[in-house]
């Protein structure tokens, strides 16, 4: 999980200026079926039959002291009443139950590798490490300061193909499909995704520990 630039520059203006960061007595959580750019605009949220962002009090119950952050409450959304017009991508953090600003925000995802090598040599990525078989999907994003492989977009599910365990592997856009082209070195964190379709019914919600937001 990333803080928007803006919650990011009102936390560093705190911690080295004393200016006041603004406190957030509570948090609500919400649900983007396309994601936020870093400055927190451009996400785009679900909009499924009964979707409200749900809201949390802002205090070490639900959300206790440690580095990684995690909750200690479920976050439970209300049940579907239409389906959800695209998959769910990603998870944010608002300072109000509408409009607002994005505070924070993660894709839905796990089994992160924060930092591995694409390169356009064989379109291979090196991802120590990593566990997953053939046929798992995953994402890839950029790390702080870093640029991709080209060839490779933020946010699209790919499969694993040519994995081999705890080094290597190759993507593609289809289940057994050919490997995209990497066509420049770059550098990515991937993970498997947790991308999920909404159907009449559901009740989306994150069990306790559900999400995580990591300070290093």
């Amino acid at each position: 999980m990333s803080f928007t630039d803006a919650r990011e520059l009102a936390l560093i203006n705190n911690e080295y200026g004393a200016v006041a960061a603004g406190t957030r007595a509570n948090k609500f959580a919400g649900l983007f079926t396309t994601a936020p750019a870093d400055d927190g605009t451009g996400g785009v949220e679900t909009t499924y039959g009964g979707y409200a962002r749900q809201g949390q009090t802002n205090n070490t119950t639900n959300f206790p002291s440690a580095n990684p952050k995690t909750n200690a409450t479920a976050i439970t959304f209300p049940v579907a009443t239409t389906p959800s017009p695209s998959k769910v991508k990603a998870m944010g953090w608002w300072d109000a139950v509408s409009s607002g600003n994005l505070d924070s925000w993660a894709w839905l995802c796990d089994q992160i590798i924060p930092i591995a090598v694409g390169l356009d040599t064989g379109d291979i990525i090196y991802a120590p490490g990593h566990g997953w078989a053939n046929d798992t999907k995953v994402i890839v994003w950029a790390p702080a300061g870093a640029t991709l492989p080209a060839g490779l977009s933020a946010g699209v599910e790919y499969y694993v193909i040519s994995a081999v365990a705890g080094v290597s592997l190759q993507l593609s856009l289809t289940q057994g499909g050919a490997a995209v082209a990497i066509t420049a070195n770059g550098s990515l964190s991937i993970a498997r995704s947790r991308f999920t379709d909404i159907n009449i019914g559901d009740t989306p919600s994150f069990a306790i520990g559900g999400f995580s937001h990591t300070i290093d």
